[in-house]
């Protein structure tokens, strides 16, 4: 895997994205990418999706929804057009 790079020159989504799925970032990313939001994921079944969408709605401050994928999606195409949420997550 090598050494984790400085976290200094990682300054876009894109870039942090990139580095996720080359496997060259394998820890949190808090504090990558300063003036970008930055968001949890959620990823649930068809049938378990619109009750936690309402919900979502019902408590915006907590629980912010910035975009809902089509089913099998794996771009979030309005807010990180080209990512993919299979590779550019670190696990």
């Amino acid at each position: 895997m090598g050494e984790q790079p400085e976290t200094s020159h990682v300054v876009t989504p894109r870039e942090v994205r990139t580095l996720i799925r080359q496997g060259r970032w394998r820890k949190p990313t808090a504090g990558l990418a300063p003036g970008y939001v930055q968001a949890n994921l959620v990823v649930l079944p068809r049938e378990l999706a619109y009750d936690f969408l309402l919900f979502a709605q019902r408590n915006p401050k907590p629980c912010p929804i910035l975009e809902v994928t089509d089913v099998g999606s794996p771009e979030p195409r309005l807010t990180a057009p080209g990512a993919d949420l299979r590779t550019d997550v670190p696990k």
